[in-house]
């Protein structure tokens, strides 16, 4: 790929230098209409992200998230961030759910005093995971929107006219109740209940895997709001986000930080990493 180096064979590693005309159009644009917190270290949400520093011949990007975990899944590789979305190497796509955009919105409209700048996090986030892993599709399995339309879809819009090279597959959710005239308009492509790429199915509801879906040899979900509750002491527990992979299925946590998680109890087997202060920590 043109302007892009790799120091590190994980994606959760790696600098990027590029031409700040020919790569990040789009990231110019994007900062340049959203509001900022200056630090003493520069634009901290973007900084949350990356270190960058300007050059002669454009921006030098490096990484210092936490490096991503590998997950293998019958040959395909997976790499879990600690930003509540996998990347999936061989489609160069990124995988996630309830993303429940508009909900702050929703939350406002009802009276609830919810400042939007929790909305916009989000976008950003998502914005720096699409530009970090080079991603060419979203995957999202349910719940990329909350409710009916408020001003919050303007913002939504912006920031997709922004990545229109992206292609965003939607597998609807119960929450996904605009028109789907909205969609079509958005650039997204519906699915109603079941997605398959290859021998990887994506359905909203982990109920939702019956005999009657087209063979798969494994499931990604969303839905359930995953957490974990881990021991730490003196009677104490603490819970937190997490990414549950069963025998059959995976459950993806909630990508939005404002949609909460409700925790599980996995079996003996199945593989648990929770997401603690950015980090992920494998439980079983």
């Amino acid at each position: 790929m043109n302007g892009l180096r790799r120091n590190d064979a994980s994606p959760g590693n790696r600098k990027l230098v590029t031409k700040r005309e020919e790569a990040y159009p789009a990231v110019m644009r994007f900062l340049s209409r959203t509001s900022f917190e200056i630090t003493a270290n520069g634009l901290f949400p973007f900084l949350y992200y990356t270190k960058y520093r300007l050059t002669t011949g454009g921006f030098i990007f490096t990484n210092f998230m936490q490096p991503s975990l590998r997950h293998i899944i019958h040959n395909n590789t997976f790499w879990l961030s600690s930003e509540r979305c996998i990347y999936w190497e061989e489609q160069q796509a990124l995988i996630l759910s309830d993303l429940h955009f508009g909900k702050t919105g929703h939350f406002r409209k009802s009276g609830i005093a919810v400042p939007q700048s929790v909305f916009k996090e989000d976008l950003q986030r998502l914005f720096a995971m699409v530009q970090f892993y080079n991603t060419r599709q979203l995957i999202i399995v349910g719940d990329m929107f909350h409710s009916h339309e408020n001003k919050e879809m303007e913002l939504f819009t912006k920031w997709r006219n922004d990545l229109g090279g992206l292609n965003i597959h939607l597998i609807k959710g119960n929450h996904d109740i605009l028109n789907n005239s909205f969609y079509s308009q958005a650039g997204i492509d519906l699915s109603d209940c079941h997605l398959q790429v290859g021998n990887i199915g994506f359905v909203h509801d982990p109920a939702a895997i019956t005999s009657e879906l087209p063979a798969a040899d494994y499931y990604f979900t969303g839905h359930m709001h995953p957490g974990i509750s881990m021991y730490c002491g003196s009677r104490q527990t603490l819970s937190f986000p997490c990414y549950y992979f069963g025998a059959r299925y995976a459950v993806l946590p909630a990508y939005s930080k404002f949609a909460g998680f409700v925790n599980i109890k996995p079996k003996a087997r199945d593989n648990v990493y929770a997401i603690v202060n950015q980090s992920l920590v494998q439980v079983q």
